[in-house]
């Protein structure tokens, strides 16, 4: 096979063995394979481009694109919250946070109540506590009601989840708590 029997696949890959693409290198194939100038033209621009562009340093603002993807990236890396990480201390964090009882943060751990009826400030201090996105927050108060497997729970016989979930207004009315610290935890206020 002589060299002009070469195909244009096999002219590239030749170039691309070389130990130098450079301007001389390029013209001696480009003298003994004039058919494949066009591909062998094509390759090396792409060479001499890829070469600029990685010694090149980032504009201003390709730099800020690149923080808000990362921030966007660790944003969404939040782990997911699992009924695991509402911890007594977790627990304890949250109702120091919000001076509220400690019913209600265990009621929210075990997914009792309606998603649509909780404050969105006490959403924000919980995402807070768990160090997690309020998204993820809400995707777990959404799930079905569950109990925290090593909780202690004192009762005759086991305990069970109930299928409906509650209304947090009503639950702080049934906590028997004063109409000033209902209003302050169904406003958020402090």
């Amino acid at each position: 096979m002589t060299r002009s029997d070469l195909t244009e696949e096999e002219v590239i890959d030749a170039f691309l063995l070389e130990v130098s693409t450079d301007s001389r290198t390029l013209a001696v194939y480009l003298e003994r394979h004039p058919k494949h100038a066009e591909a062998l033209l094509d390759l090396a621009h792409e060479i001499a481009f890829s070469e600029v562009s990685q010694s090149a340093p980032p504009a201003p603002d390709e730099d800020e694109l690149i923080a808000k993807g990362w921030a966007t990236i660790q944003a969404s890396a939040k782990k997911a919250v699992t009924i695991a990480d509402w911890t007594a201390a977790v627990l304890g964090k949250m109702q120091s946070k919000v001076g509220a009882p400690m019913p209600i943060f265990m009621n929210l751990r075990d997914r009792r109540f309606e998603l649509e009826t909780l404050p969105s400030k006490l959403l924000n201090t919980i995402a807070t506590c768990l160090e997690t996105t309020r998204g993820a927050i809400e995707d777990y108060l959404q799930q079905p009601g569950g109990l925290a497997k090593g909780a202690a729970y004192k009762s005759i016989k086991a305990p069970q989840v109930a299928d409906e979930k509650l209304d947090y207004a009503a639950f702080l009315r049934d906590l028997g708590l004063s109409e000033d610290e209902q209003r302050r935890l169904l406003d958020g206020s402090d």
